[in-house]
């Protein structure tokens, strides 16, 4: 692994609760990227000169299902979107221009949507955030769950970045 700059904006929308971990959410998105690099034989993106920058957006269900009908054609709330400036449609990384800093892309979480996962599935609200970061960064460079193989990949990923970070995934 090289030094290579990482920058991690969160963004919380007005009237969404204000106690969002940001350092927590930043060092869940860094942790994905590292795990991914240390775990793939040829990761998606392995460096970026320049270093890279992914922004996150904590919102509502209202903020997230404008979002979801907008850009998905799905009128509901969701956990996460994640905007990928990098992939083309298919979820393959697109030629990466050299020098500069790259910016993946944008992942967006409703909180009041993490809140009730997390007690569905029994876990605390911290590491549902945390693990909706890590898959919503992962989707920014290309990975997806849309067959039972990428699903299962992506999930161990996300176990083991979860790990890495402190919390105990089923």
């Amino acid at each position: 692994m090289n030094d290579e700059q990482i920058d991690v904006s969160v963004d919380v929308t007005a009237g969404v609760d204000a106690r969002v971990d940001h350092v927590g959410l930043e060092r869940a998105a860094i942790a994905a990227l590292h795990v991914m690099r240390e775990v793939e034989p040829h990761p998606p993106i392995a460096t970026a000169d320049g270093g890279l920058e992914i922004s996150i957006l904590v919102t509502d269900d209202e903020g997230i299902q404008r979002l979801n009908r907008e850009y998905r054609g799905v009128d509901r709330p969701t956990d996460v979107l994640s905007f990928s400036l990098v992939t083309d449609d298919s979820g393959t990384v697109e030629t990466l221009p050299s020098g500069g800093v790259l910016s993946l892309g944008d992942i967006v979480i409703s909180q009041a949507y993490a809140t009730r996962q997390a007690a569905e599935l029994g876990h605390s609200v911290e590491m549902e955030l945390a693990w909706l970061v890590i898959h919503g960064t992962l989707q920014l460079v290309g990975y997806a769950h849309d067959t039972d193989e990428s699903a299962q990949h992506m999930e161990a990923l996300e176990h083991v970045t979860l790990r890495r970070l402190g919390f105990t995934a089923r």
